[in-house]
This record gives structure tokens, C-alpha cells and sequence, in this order.
């Protein structure tokens, strides 16, 4: 499943200097996920001693982070 991220999600991502790969990895092996509005997920996990915090909408082919 690919990954694509919108333009907000990059800026936050580099705001808080945080690398795709954890954002990722959260996303697939989250630690708890809650269903959001809009038809997207908020999905948790630790990560280097913080609390990582990833929304997310999924399709077909695709996780899109926002």
C-alpha cells in the first residue's frame, strides 16, 4: 500500500522535524486507533520516548496522511 501525504501533513512534518519512516510505521503497527470524522483514523505509538500522533484516511490504494 503506498503512502501519500498532503501538503499540511509535510509542513508538521518537517515543523517537528519527524521522518516518514515512524509516520509510517505508526500507521501500520499503531499501538491505538480511533475512528475521526470525515471517514479518517487517528492512530497512536510511541516513538523515541514521545507520543506520535498520525491522521489518516485510507482508499484502495492508498494511505493518505493529513
Amino acid at each position: 500500500m503506498k503512502f501519500r501525504y498532503t501538503s499540511h501533513a509535510l509542513y508538521q512534518i518537517q515543523e517537528r522535524r519527524l521522518n516518514k519512516h515512524d509516520i509510517e510505521e505508526t500507521v501500520l503497527d499503531s499501538e491505538a486507533i480511533s475512528p475521526s470524522r470525515f471517514n479518517t483514523y487517528v492512530v497512536h505509538k510511541e516513538v523515541k520516548n514521545k507520543r506520535l500522533r498520525v491522521v489518516y484516511k485510507k482508499d484502495e490504494n492508498a494511505y493518505t496522511i493529513r
